[in-house]
C-alpha cells in the first residue's frame, strides 16, 4: 500500500480528535495521541487498514505524565494479530461475537469480515475511538462501547457464541475478574477464545478454568499459545 496522502491523515486526525474529544468529556487529547499513523496488515481473507498513534513511546510518556494507565490499546501487539489471523478463517455469519479489550479494533474487524455481529469493548475511551475508526475505515459494521467485561450493560448485550481476547490476561485481579464475568457473556454451546504469549496470568487463568470449562490448548508460532474455552457439559 502506498503511503497516505498528508490530505488523508488531517482528515482521520479530525475525525479522531473530534471523537477523542468526546471519549474525554471535552478534554483537548494530548498531542502524541492525534500524531497518527496508518498500518498495513495481512490477514488471511485481504489486508487490514489501521489508523493509530504514531510514536507509542512518546505517548506513554504523555500518559503517564498525566497518571493515565499505559496505553498498550495503541499497538497490535503479536497474540492479537495471531488471534485475528485464526478468526478471519472461521465462518461468523449470523454469530455474535464479543471483544474483549479491543485495543485498535484488529480482532473484531476480522470477526466482523467473517460475517459476525460484532461488539468491541475496552476500558480505554481511547481505544473505543479509535477501534470505532478502524471499523469504518475497513467497510465493516459492528458496535463499540467503553467499559469493562465485568458492567453488567456487555452481559445484558449477551449471550454471545464466541467470545474473544488477545493478550488481555495480566494480572491474577485481572484473570479472577475475567473468569467471574465469563459464564453469562458465553452462550450455550459457545466458546471464549484467548490468545496469550504464555505470561504467567493466563497459564492460572486456563488451569483454574478446567474446573467449569472444557480447554483446548494450541501453539500458534513458537510463542502464541492460543485457549480455547467451551461450557463443560
Amino acid at each position: 500500500m502506498a503511503a497516505p496522502q498528508a490530505s488523508v491523515l488531517d482528515v482521520l486526525r479530525a475525525r479522531l480528535r473530534e471523537g477523542l474529544r468526546e471519549a474525554r468529556g471535552g478534554g483537548e487529547p494530548p498531542a502524541p495521541l492525534l500524531d497518527v499513523a496508518v498500518r498495513t496488515l495481512r490477514l488471511p481473507d485481504g489486508p487490514v487498514i489501521l489508523v493509530r498513534p504514531r510514536d507509542w513511546p512518546a505517548l506513554l510518556d504523555a500518559e503517564r505524565e498525566a497518571g493515565h494507565d499505559a496505553p498498550f490499546w495503541a499497538a497490535t501487539w503479536p497474540s492479537g494479530e495471531q488471534l485475528a489471523r485464526v478468526v478471519a478463517g472461521v465462518p461468523l455469519l449470523g454469530r455474535a461475537v464479543l471483544d474483549l479489550g479491543c485495543g485498535l479494533g484488529l480482532v473484531a474487524i476480522a470477526a466482523a469480515r467473517a460475517g459476525a455481529d460484532v461488539l468491541a469493548v475496552d476500558v480505554s475511551a481511547d481505544a473505543v475511538t479509535f477501534a470505532a475508526e478502524n471499523m469504518s475505515l475497513n467497510g465493516v459494521g459492528g458496535r463499540t462501547a467503553n467499559c469493562s467485561w465485568a458492567d453488567d450493560a456487555v452481559a445484558e448485550c449477551g449471550p454471545f457464541d464466541l467470545v474473544l481476547g488477545g493478550d488481555i490476561l495480566y494480572s491474577s485481579i485481572g484473570v479472577q475478574a475475567l473468569l467471574d464475568a465469563l459464564p453469562p457473556l458465553v452462550a450455550h454451546e459457545g466458546e471464549a477464545w484467548f490468545a496469550d504469549p504464555g505470561r504467567a496470568a493466563a497459564q492460572a487463568a486456563v488451569s483454574a478454568a478446567r474446573a467449569t470449562w472444557a480447554v483446548r490448548s494450541e501453539r500458534l508460532d513458537e510463542d502464541i499459545v492460543l485457549h480455547r474455552l467451551r461450557r463443560d457439559a
